[in-house]
């Protein structure tokens, strides 16, 4: 599995991020078989001039056939163009979103970077949110108060419903 990066404006990928997402992943017994790299050439431009209002699922398949390897992260900060198109696809997604299971953009404020960066991770891993999107309630599989699947939790722990979901 490929994570591919990428920073719009003053987004940035927390730098504790990729120690915290192997940590999850060998707790779920996972192999730490992810490479990361940064978005580049075609990618990167795509990205830089999306317009906010196309499909950004349907620009990103016509440039990647095969997503079946291959996830996206987006941080992004001081613009809100990803932001809004998140929003209008999920109302509930103040922080980041997950798109197609193969796009994760995050654009929290500051404190909340990494545990949204982990979150939208781990959907882009298979995993299923801890709470029901119409009313934000945990879900009962989910026993862990702390866990990042939840809604508006701030941590970087997991809970064993959510590791047990985890396709690396």
């Amino acid at each position: 599995m490929k994570i591919i990066t990428h920073e719009i404006n003053t987004g940035g990928i927390d730098e504790k991020y990729k120690e915290n997402l192997f940590n999850i992943l060998e707790l779920a017994g996972q192999s730490k078989t992810i490479e990361f790299e940064s978005a580049s050439g075609e990618l990167a431009n795509l990205l830089n001039n999306w317009n906010g209002s196309d499909s950004l699922e349907f620009a990103l398949a016509e440039l990647f056939k095969d997503t079946s390897k291959i996830r996206l992260l987006i941080s992004e900060g001081g613009t809100e163009k990803f932001k809004s198109y998140c929003l209008s696809k999920a109302p509930h997604a103040e922080w980041g979103c997950c798109l197609s299971g193969f796009i994760g953009v995050e654009y929290a404020p500051e404190p909340n970077r990494l545990v949204t960066q982990l979150h939208e991770t781990l959907h882009l891993l298979g995993v299923d949110e801890c709470y029901h999107e119409n009313t934000l309630e945990p879900k009962a599989e989910c026993l862990e108060n702390k866990c990042l699947m939840r809604h508006g939790v701030v941590s970087t722990m997991a809970c064993p419903y959510a590791l047990s979901q985890i396709q690396s």
